[in-house]
């Protein structure tokens, strides 16, 4: 009896071990996939010339969860966090405060955006989606892309 408990004990604990080795493989290969710097060409209503000609962009490269973006005038800083395979989200955003009338409009809906950014896709090597609630609302193209 004791034998049979000792054993069933010995199986979930397996298990839960396994469970989350797995997870965190998953979530340091996401890690890994993202670390680069993120060219912006779609964003909500934005047309693509304008955030191409801005030299938009998102930089993942900053170690320990960090993360800038620029899209024109401003420089923001965030923290983002993955809470499994493809859940994403951005916290303690900060950004410089220059007026730069030519990109106010995107720099607010950007600001507006990120912290609601809820999932990501990444299956494209060299593309990243943004999504709030399964809506697609950012694409970006890696900037080491030809």
């Amino acid at each position: 009896m004791i034998f049979k408990k000792l054993i069933k004990k010995s199986i979930v604990l397996t298990f839960i071990v396994f469970f989350f080795s797995c997870h965190s493989k998953v979530i340091k290969e996401k890690e890994r996939l993202l670390n680069r710097k993120w060219m912006l060409v779609e964003m909500d209503s934005i047309p693509s010339e304008i955030l191409i000609r801005n030299n938009a962009y998102i930089d993942m490269t900053i170690k320990n969860g960090e993360a800038s973006a620029y899209l024109g005038c401003n420089k923001f800083n965030f923290s983002y966090h993955f809470k499994n395979s493809n859940t994403f989200s951005a916290t303690n955003i900060i950004s410089t405060k220059m007026f730069c009338e030519e990109t106010a409009k995107i720099e607010e809906i950007f600001a507006k955006l990120i912290p609601k950014v809820n999932s990501f896709n990444a299956t494209k090597a060299h593309q990243l989606e943004l999504f709030i609630n399964e809506k697609k609302k950012m694409r970006f193209v890696a900037a080491d892309w030809d």
